[in-house]
């Protein structure tokens, strides 16, 4: 209850640190708290996520120096918090080499790290559906969908596309292109002229307009098809209960 009472629903950060996973599957770097430090200094914006989960600016300053036993809890929430940081970094589509230099690491453990956290985000979802928080479990639902893609929100729907991953996702938005009906509805012609600043060749770029235009068609035909699924079921059910209402009409 004291976690939905502070949470914090306008801010990424705050979800990114209740996905990050503990222990074992926190972010690996050489030196941790030096990091940790000189994010917090250099993003005032961080601090609110801080003070709602209770950082400490003096333990972090006081850690450099000496390092804490890694099992405190103390030690356990601050490092947590700057997995959550990496994280936040992902979520707004920083790529894997830009994060892991500025948090000191490699690039295989800033991915370990993410597909921790879409596992995690996922065990979060549904213990808020068991406990009965569905608002709760909508939204870390949701934010599950930007971990595993690593993208902001009105990306969602591209990233949904077969072969269009973040970078490509954003570089069809930049061109006007939004959803995947607008991407399935579009001319080859269009499709190749959003996709050029991102391919190398002609050919690469012909080549890749064809595969998103086929995956955006198939992807829309399979969510067309499921929907006429789901009207035919809803029908039936109609039906069913108008027969019923016959029945009893007629006293059988």
């Amino acid at each position: 209850t004291n976690a939905r009472h502070r949470c914090l629903v306008n801010n990424d950060l705050f979800f990114c640190y209740h996905i990050a996973p503990v222990h074992g599957h926190m972010l690996a770097c050489g030196e941790p708290w030096q990091v940790l430090a000189q994010q917090y200094c250099t993003k005032p914006s961080v601090r609110t996520v801080a003070d709602a989960i209770g950082l400490s600016e003096g333990f972090i300053m006081s850690s450099c120096k000496r390092r804490p036993s890694p099992d405190s809890v103390d030690a356990i929430r601050h490092l947590r918090f700057l997995s959550a940081l990496a994280l936040h970094d992902l979520v707004n589509e920083a790529d894997f080499h830009e994060v892991a230099a500025a948090y000191s690491t490699s690039r295989g453990a800033v991915q370990s790290l993410q597909d921790a956290a879409t596992v995690f985000c996922g065990c979060v979802t549904t213990f808020c559906e068991r406990v009965g928080w569905p608002d709760m479990k909508l939204l870390f639902a949701y934010f599950q969908e930007r971990i595993t893609h690593g993208v902001k929100q009105d990306l969602l729907q591209l990233v949904e596309i077969p072969f269009v991953k973040g970078v490509r996702a954003r570089t069809l938005h930049r061109a006007g292109f939004c959803t995947v009906a607008e991407v399935a509805q579009a001319g080859l012609d269009k499709l190749e002229a959003a996709l050029q600043p991102g391919c190398r060749d002609v050919a690469e770029l012909k080549r890749t307009a064809r595969m998103v235009l086929s995956g955006a068609r198939q992807l829309e035909a399979k969510e067309a098809a499921a929907l006429m699924a789901e009207v035919e079921e809803f029908e039936e059910e109609d039906s069913d209960d108008s027969l019923f209402d016959d029945a009893g009409l007629i006293g059988l």
